[in-house]
């Protein structure tokens, strides 16, 4: 998506055979069968995060041709990712569970406030809305984040605000193809499509009879368990407290990476094993993952 098309010649993800990107990057992606998932080391090469030690998941279905500056280097040698100024690009996933490489990862300030907003590009105005604040113009607000000269103009708003238009794109887009999701599943798929921005789900998902009530019943006054801290990180809490359970993810706990290497597995199975052993067995507790990691031991 940062770079400058997207193709799909054989269908794999529909039947537009190829989309223009965001033209971030210097690159083109192209879908392809077939899908890499392999965990990796690598170091970034250059920029604000020159040095940097990563670890996490190379994950991709198809190849990115980059005509710029790679964004790491993997153990291997491949060069990995891209990167043009501030904006970086890599396949790698869960980058930032671990705290060492979270504070590696942290650009420097150079003395400047950092501002938090979201980067919207091409457009020759910049909306500021300052919390607790109204919406204002102020010309030439914004820091310039592509290859090309291209600016982009930074918008203050608050995550509910961000979520409540993400939500009625969602369902603008579900009246335009026709769709009325159910009452009872509706605010699911939605929320499917939200993380994904795949439409397709509101077709595709099948739930069994009284499934979200049930999962309402399961979930009160349980325990989540997930294997990563970006699925963790997605969990309401206001909705927890509704529900009275608690989520948990130990992932990033340092007893956790000495136990996997020790041991010779992933530590998604080796926080999965400690939260079966620390926290109460089913059906107070529910666990949750991004990918299966099962243990060696496994079949």
């Amino acid at each position: 998506m940062l770079g400058g098309m997207i193709t799909d010649t054989a269908g794999l993800e529909g039947s537009c055979p190829s989309l223009p990107g965001m033209g971030l990057l210097p690159c083109e992606t192209a879908f392809e069968a077939g899908k890499t998932l392999t965990r990796v080391r690598a170091a970034v090469t250059g920029g604000p995060f020159d040095g940097a030690a990563l670890e996490g998941y190379e994950i991709h279905m198809g190849t990115t041709a980059v005509r710029g500056e790679p964004f790491c280097r993997l153990e291997d040698g491949r060069a990995e990712g891209c990167r043009s100024g501030n904006v970086f690009g890599s396949y790698l996933h869960g980058l930032f569970d671990s705290g060492e490489r979270r504070l590696a990862l942290r650009p420097q300030r150079d003395g400047k406030e950092k501002r938090r907003g979201r980067a919207v590009a091409g457009e020759q105005r910049a909306p500021i809305r300052p919390a607790g604040g109204r919406r204002e113009r102020s010309a030439g607000y914004g820091r310039d984040l592509s290859h090309d000269g291209g600016v982009c103009l930074m918008e203050r708003i608050r995550p509910a605000e961000i979520e409540r238009e993400s939500m009625a794109i969602i369902e603008h887009g579900l009246r335009a193809r026709g769709i009325t999701l159910p009452a009872e599943t509706g605010a699911v798929v939605k929320r499917v499509i939200h993380t994904t921005a795949d439409f397709d789900y509101a077709e595709n998902l099948r739930f069994t009879q009284d499934a979200v009530r049930q999962a309402h019943t399961a979930l009160a006054g349980g325990t989540i368990i997930t294997d990563s801290n970006m699925a963790l990180a997605g969990i309401s809490r206001p909705a927890m407290q509704k529900l009275g359970c608690e989520a948990h993810c130990f992932m990033a706990e340092p007893f956790i990476a000495q136990a996997a290497r020790e041991r010779g597995v992933t530590r998604a199975a080796a926080s999965v094993e400690h939260a079966a052993s620390n926290t109460p067995s089913p059906p107070s507790s529910r666990w949750a993952g991004r990918a299966a990691a099962p243990s060696p031991r496994q079949s």
